[in-house]
Parts: C-alpha cells; sequence; structure tokens
C-alpha cells in the first residue's frame, strides 16, 4: 500500500546568498484514477499492459518479501509534517509512545533520554492496516540505537550544544 501510496514531489530554494537552501515537498496520491485526472487522460488511456505486468511483479516481490505482513491496525492517520503537539502529528506519535514502549520499557532510571534525527521519519501513518512495508516506508533508514546509562542533563545539553557548533562551522 505504501510503495504505491504516495509519490513526494520535491523542490529546492536555494537563497541569495547561496547559504539558505530549503527542501518543500508535496505528497500526490499514486492512484491510476489521480494519475489519469492530473496528466487529463482517460484511466484506460493511461493504464498499459507493461504497467500492470510491473505492478504484478512488484506486488508478487512485496508479498515473496514479507513486506505484506500486517502488525497492525491504526485508528486515525498521523502526518509527518503535522505539529508536535496536533492529535494527527507522527512525530507526537513517534515521541509519546513509540519511543516510551519500545525504548524505555522497561525503564532503566527515573531520568531517560532519547535523541533521534529530524529527518528519521520520512512518512506519515494512514488509517488501516500497518504493514511491513509500511513501516519502513516510515522509518526507511537502518538507524542503530546506542544506550548510554547514567549521563546527566547537563552532559547531554553540552554535547548537543558542541554538535550543534560542529554542524554550523560546517555550514559557514
Amino acid at each position: 500500500r505504501a510503495l504505491f501510496g504516495v509519490a513526494g514531489l520535491g523542490t529546492y530554494a536555494i537563497g541569495r546568498s547561496g547559504n539558505e537552501t530549503r527542501f518543500m515537498h508535496v505528497q500526490l496520491p499514486m492512484q491510476v484514477s489521480s494519475l489519469a485526472r492530473f496528466a487529463g487522460v482517460s484511466e484506460a488511456a493511461f493504464t498499459t499492459a507493461s504497467g500492470g505486468a510491473l505492478g504484478a511483479r512488484v506486488s508478487a516481490a512485496r508479498r515473496r518479501l514479507g513486506l505484506t505482513r500486517v502488525l497492525g491496525c491504526s485508528r486515525q492517520s498521523y502526518e509527518v509534517d503535522a505539529g508536535l503537539s496536533s492529535n494527527d502529528s507522527a512525530w507526537g506519535l513517534y515521541l509519546r509512545t513509540v519511543a516510551p514502549e519500545h525504548i524505555f520499557s522497561p525503564p532503566h532510571n527515573r531520568s531517560q533520554w532519547f535523541v533521534s534525527s529530524t529527518g528519521a521519519l520520512r512518512y506519515g501513518v494512514h488509517v488501516g492496516n500497518v504493514s511491513v512495508d509500511d513501516v519502513y516506508c516510515v522509518l526507511p533508514f537502518v538507524d542503530r540505537m546506542r544506550v548510554a546509562r547514567r549521563v546527566s542533563g547537563a552532559a547531554l545539553a553540552a554535547a548537543l550544544s558542541a554538535a550543534a557548533a560542529q554542524f554550523a562551522a560546517a555550514a559557514a
């Protein structure tokens, strides 16, 4: 479902100084009916035998690899770009539910930290069945989790500050 559910159309805007780069994207529905409408042709004209054969091979490969296996069901959709406090925030779901239940369970001490890249989540979760393929689309990278015990908040703040300074220096 996720493989053909949405395609991203990306554009880059480079600032006048050449240093400021922003990535903007729009999600386009990938159903044949939507694509045909966007292209201004009929559904029948848009569908080809080669395209159908390719789709069948992709579907067979997804089944063979176990990507269509349903892991659970989502009662609502969660969007990557929704604000953290929004009810439909994929980041809110990840930070308030997924991380605590799977990283901090069982709890190891009273103060636990979780640091993640802001680019870790790449795709939203849609209402309905959630498959292995959907999870790979949401978190497509093989990020390793590291556990560091007994790290104080001051030490974490200093490490993040040093990392930010290195990033700023590299960008300059």
